[in-house]
């Protein structure tokens, strides 16, 4: 999340499998290299995470996080998203294969 808010985009390549698939919470599918690409034409924005639990598969080689993501501009917020990350171990480096946010209209 870091990446995505600093416009890193190769910070973000270092995290993103080479099969990953973002459904944002507009219902909107993307992959890898449009999400690279999205990262850097993003506005400006801070992201704060909470309520963050993490379970792992019975491999330990599958890691799923689900917590909430406060998305603020200028010290408002204007955002939050319910989100799913899944994570794989890859030859030892745990990367992202998969993200879907549910925006919450609370």
């Amino acid at each position: 999340m870091k990446a995505s808010a600093n416009h890193d985009a190769a910070a973000l390549g270092k995290i993103l499998s080479e099969n990953f698939v973002h459904i944002n919470y507009r219902g909107t599918l993307t992959y890898r290299e449009q999400e690279l690409a999205n990262v850097v034409k993003a506005r400006a924005y801070a992201q704060t995470t909470s309520e963050q639990t993490v379970d792992f598969a019975a491999t330990e080689n599958v890691a799923v996080v689900h917590g909430l993501n406060t998305i603020s501009e200028k010290g408002k917020v204007v955002l939050r998203l319910r989100y799913t990350d899944v994570y794989v171990n890859q030859r030892g480096r745990w990367m992202a294969l998969s993200a879907q946010e549910t925006a919450i209209t609370q």
